[in-house]
């Protein structure tokens, strides 16, 4: 997923190729600041970077090396996104902390206000995450469906307290 458009107030695309001009021109810090400060610029990165094509998993290591405390949860949000398309890649890398990124602290806030999807999307994960077969990502994978499954577990402790949907 290659996004090219380009956002308002910026003038270079939102795309991984510039991006990673514009880091080794300006530095991450002003790239990230600059991103996170325009909000279509901003959608715009956290949708492809859903996709887990290396190029935005590339920048979202980038960008996680910062500990901005407020993106890092959106960029955490995108790649637990990225489990169900990309598995393999996300778990491939090991400066993502698969405790969080495969728990509830991976997944969008507004998956969270359903039952249904917030299970849609925890089974989605475990299903892609599960069929992972490359060796070398063995410990990494079962780590991460661990997480899964206990947020499979806090997600049905949460609404079995509520009023059924």
């Amino acid at each position: 997923m290659m996004v090219s458009v380009r956002a308002e107030a910026l003038d270079y695309a939102i795309a991984p190729t510039a991006l990673q001009e514009q880091i080794a021109e300006r530095g991450v810090d002003a790239v990230h600041h600059e991103l996170f400060s325009h909000p279509m610029a901003l959608n715009m990165f956290l949708l492809a970077l859903d996709s887990g094509e290396d190029a935005w998993l590339d920048l979202a290591e980038t960008f996680l090396t910062l500990s901005h405390p407020l993106s890092e949860p959106r960029i955490r949000m995108a790649v637990g996104e990225a489990l169900q398309w990309a598995p393999a890649q996300v778990l491939q890398r090991p400066a993502f902390d698969l405790t969080r990124i495969c728990g509830l602290e991976g997944m969008y806030d507004w998956r969270l206000f359903s039952r249904f999807l917030a299970e849609v999307a925890l089974q989605r994960r475990v299903a892609r995450v599960t069929v992972v077969s490359e060796s070398a990502l063995a410990e990494r994978r079962r780590d991460c469906l661990k997480s899964l499954r206990k947020a499979q577990a806090e997600v049905d402790r949460s609404f079995s307290n509520r009023v059924p949907e």
